[in-house]
Order: C-alpha cells, then sequence, then structure tokens
C-alpha cells in the first residue's frame, strides 16, 4: 500500500515538474511581411537602381511611339480634311500598326521587368540575407514559427507580432 502510494505521488510530482517544461514549449507566432522587407531594403541596392532605369527606359520608349501614334492621328485628321480618301485609308493601317507593335512592345517589356524583378528577389545571397536576419530576429525575440504576412489563410493578427521592421534594421545593420 506505502508502495503504491509512493508510485502515486512520484507520478503527481513528475506530472507537476513537467508541466511548466510543457509549457515553455508552446509555439509563439510571429508575421512578417515580405514584399516590405524586399522594397525597404532593396531599394538602395545597385541592383534594384539597374531595374528602375530598365523601367524607365521602357517608359520612355513607349512614350515616344504613343506620340508617333498622335502624329499619325493628326495627319489622318488632315488628310481626312482635304479629302485625301488614299491618305486616310493608308494612315488607318499605319495607325493599327503603330497601335499593335506598343501593345505588344508594352507586353514585351513588362514580362522583361517582371523576370528581372524575380530573379533580383530570388537571388541565393540576397534570400540568405533574409533567412539569417529572420533567424535572428525570431529567435532573440523567442518566436519559434515565422509566416508570411501575404499568406491569403491569414485572417488577422496583432501588431505585436509583426517583426518586419525588426527584420530590415537587422539587415541595415548587417550591411554597415
Amino acid at each position: 500500500m506505502n508502495k503504491i502510494r509512493t508510485i502515486g505521488l512520484l507520478g503527481v510530482f513528475l506530472l507537476a515538474v513537467s508541466m511548466p517544461a510543457a509549457a515553455e514549449q508552446l509555439t509563439t507566432v510571429a508575421i512578417l511581411d515580405v514584399s516590405r522587407v524586399y522594397s525597404s531594403f532593396l531599394r538602395d541596392s545597385q541592383a534594384v537602381r539597374n531595374l528602375e532605369r530598365a523601367a524607365e527606359e521602357a517608359r520612355t520608349e513607349i512614350r515616344r511611339h504613343e506620340q508617333e501614334l498622335v502624329q499619325l492621328r493628326e495627319q489622318r485628321v488632315e488628310a481626312r480634311d482635304n479629302d485625301n480618301n488614299r491618305r486616310v485609308l493608308e494612315l488607318d493601317e499605319e495607325i493599327q500598326e503603330k497601335q499593335q507593335f506598343i501593345e505588344e512592345l508594352r507586353r514585351v517589356r513588362s514580362s522583361q521587368l517582371e523576370r528581372q524583378q524575380r530573379d533580383l528577389m530570388s537571388s541565393d545571397a540576397f534570400l540568405n540575407e533574409i533567412q539569417q536576419a529572420v533567424r535572428f530576429v525570431s529567435e532573440s525575440q523567442g518566436y519559434t514559427v515565422v509566416l508570411n504576412a501575404a499568406d491569403p489563410n491569414l485572417q488577422w493578427w496583432a501588431s505585436e507580432v509583426d517583426i518586419t521592421d525588426r527584420v530590415i534594421e537587422r539587415l541595415r545593420q548587417t550591411r554597415r
């Protein structure tokens, strides 16, 4: 009987001792806005400046072709006012070709810029830097799981668990 009571007390004691250990293993979740990290951190990099330059060159090229289209339309109005039907038909064809060219140019340039941006954001060196910063901030703040704020399954979170600013600050510190 004493032996059973001793075993029972030992069981209760072990249960009481193990409860704080189980409580310490609680999962703590942090949220990270990855797109904000990219835009904040990459803004100053040479690769981003190159991407912005390419985007500006594409916009300039498209604007130039749009100006040519405006001039063609003005020529068409002038030809119509002068009853030059043959010239109106020629200009209609040129206008249509120019419109199609501009649409295709927009599509191609947009695709190129999107690819460059994807390549930039997925570069191994940069992803490694982000991963190290997230790990440092998470471990130092006691978070065990970090979720992407862009995840459509996340409905709500408290601002206290958003570590985006701390990760950006850590990336800036490691860059100095």
